[in-house]
């Protein structure tokens, strides 16, 4: 979720710097439309972990187990028999 909000932060600033290395001048609006995507990167990154806490309980509740991780950095896999964990 926060790769999915960040994203287009990430990208005005790369596309930016492309144009400024072209044109030599920042693009029209840069300040401000910098400004709303930081902004929405932010809020995007506070929302995230209350979003995943919640879905994490809300599916342990209904009963889903979580399948051992392969490594750290894997996601959750939520299942009802811990045979579909293979």
């Amino acid at each position: 979720m926060i790769f999915f909000f960040s994203f287009p932060f990430i990208v005005y600033f790369v596309v930016s710097a492309v144009y400024l290395s072209f044109a030599k001048r920042y693009p029209k609006h840069y300040d401000t439309c910098a400004k709303y995507l930081f902004v929405i990167a932010i809020v995007s990154v506070f929302l995230s972990f209350p979003v995943s806490f919640y879905v994490d309980y809300k599916l342990k509740s209904d009963n889903y187990l979580v399948c051992p991780r392969i490594s750290w950095t894997s996601p959750n896999t939520y299942v009802k028999d811990m045979k579909l964990c293979d």
